[in-house]
């Protein structure tokens, strides 16, 4: 996958999971879910209800791009889903 296409695909929320799933012991959705809740308390209690189904579809998602995969303890970033992500931090460093 080149940079422009990885470019295309960084939305703020697939970022998100990125970094959640970086910080290690994701097993599931419900941990992404759990983690993006507590990092940010704000949401508004609809959206924190659709949080788990909302954090499913990113995490098949990732996968489907390659960004992320199944490890014995859980989801993990691939190289791919690294470089996606570093590209991402070069961003709001020349911002």
């Amino acid at each position: 996958m080149d940079e422009p296409t990885i470019r295309r695909y960084l939305s703020e929320s697939r970022v998100a999971v990125l970094q959640i799933i970086d910080e290690g012991g994701v097993r599931d959705a419900t941990d992404v879910a759990r983690s993006w809740l507590g990092k940010r308390g704000s949401l508004s209690p609809a959206h924190a209800q659709r949080l788990p189904r909302i954090s499913g579809q990113l995490v098949w998602q990732l996968a489907n791009l390659g960004w992320i995969e199944r490890s014995t303890s859980g989801w993990v970033l691939t190289d791919l889903g690294r470089h996606a992500r570093g590209m991402q931090q070069q961003q709001l460093a020349m911002s």
